[in-house]
């Protein structure tokens, strides 16, 4: 195949084109015009993400605490001057939130066992209701005298109370399970 015109002519004054060599520091001025290529770390965009999950979810946890612990306030029967009272000693506030999900619980599990027994649940009740009662009135000492320590113990107490009386029954009814399932396991099946 025969070259073209042009390809020719650069072939026969090859010569011509190669005598120039380019000007020192050209090199640089094209590296500073060309845009660098980017390298993508993708641990530090990794852990980047991590965190805000982290931050987005402990938020989320921490709202919903926030407005459970509001919940369980307005639920238990507490007015707004009960929610300013545990505002203004925050130990009484601190041992309110720490016993109510303490006592919550141990009441679902203590109904879990309880079952279809509706004397215990009446027993818990009439029990509760006496200690809600001195409960109220411990309020009323407070809100007249705020700095007075023995009321503020007193109404934790009352908290630690009801947790014992919860604690109590539901190892009675432990144990009872217990005995239940071994009675159960002692019967042999003949076939």
């Amino acid at each position: 195949m025969k070259p073209d015109k042009l390809e020719q002519f650069v072939l026969d004054n090859r010569e011509g084109f190669d005598d120039l060599a380019p000007p020192a520091g050209s090199w640089e001025k094209i590296k500073e015009e060309v845009k660098p290529i980017r390298q993508i770390n993708w641990t530090a965009r990794l852990v980047r993400i991590a965190a805000a999950v982290v931050i987005f979810v402990s938020s989320y946890i921490f709202i919903d605490y926030l407005v459970a612990d509001k919940e369980a306030g307005l639920a238990s029967g507490d007015t707004e001057s009960d929610q300013e009272l545990y505002e203004e000693v925050p130990l009484l506030g601190e041992a309110r939130g720490y016993y109510s999900g303490l006592i919550s619980n141990m009441e679902r599990e203590v109904y879990t066992l309880a079952g279809e027994n509706s004397g215990i649940v009446e027993d818990i009740n009439i029990e509760f209701e006496e200690l809600d009662r001195v409960f109220s009135e411990l309020k009323a000492d407070l809100k007249d005298d705020a700095a007075n320590e023995e009321v503020l113990e007193a109404m934790i107490q009352n908290y630690r109370i009801k947790l014992q009386v919860l604690e109590e029954i539901l190892i009675q009814l432990k144990s009872a399970d217990k005995k239940n399932h071994k009675g159960h396991e002692s019967k042999k099946v003949i076939l």
